[in-house]
């Protein structure tokens, strides 16, 4: 009797479904379950922060570059760039050669518009390719209309 009192009644619990023992089985069963529930959660976490991570690399394009070198100090940059900033403005120039090829009052004019015009669109006078250009249109003669397709072939294209 006292061995079944004192082993049977736990079995007794089990099998008579006592309330206090299954409660405390169900307990450590959800403690169980949230216990891999967290670290199922911490995992999907860790690989989202990964992807974030990835999302916020850059890689630095090409005007970037130009922002960080100076134009002042790097003298073929800058000649670059007054080259550039020249060859978006030749239409308008070219334009203006073209309307003025037939008429002899505008010949006169023309030397004094390509100097402004040389003056403007360059970005940097003190590079050497653009004072190159600046010095042989003010050399250029521009008092016959047969010697402008000489001039801008002799000038221009030994400049370049």
């Amino acid at each position: 009797m006292e061995s079944s009192s004192v082993g049977g009644g736990e079995m007794s619990g089990h099998l008579d479904g006592d309330g206090a023992s299954r409660r405390l089985m169900t307990l450590v069963m959800r403690y169980k379950k949230k216990k891999k529930k967290k670290k199922k959660k911490k995992k999907k976490k860790k690989k989202k922060k990964k992807k974030k991570k990835k999302k916020k690399k850059k890689k630095k394009g090409f005007i970037s570059a130009l922002t960080a070198v100076s134009v002042e100090s790097d003298e073929p940059l800058a000649c670059l760039v007054s080259m550039s900033c020249a060859m978006t403005s030749l239409a308008s120039f070219i334009s203006t050669v073209s309307r003025s090829y037939f008429s002899t009052s505008s010949w006169f004019s023309l030397r004094s518009s390509t100097t402004s015009w040389l003056s403007s669109s360059l970005c940097f006078p003190q590079c050497a390719f653009s004072r190159s250009i600046s010095e042989s249109v003010s050399s250029m003669r521009f008092t016959k209309p047969s010697s402008l397709s000489w001039d801008i072939s002799e000038k221009f294209l030994f400049t370049f």
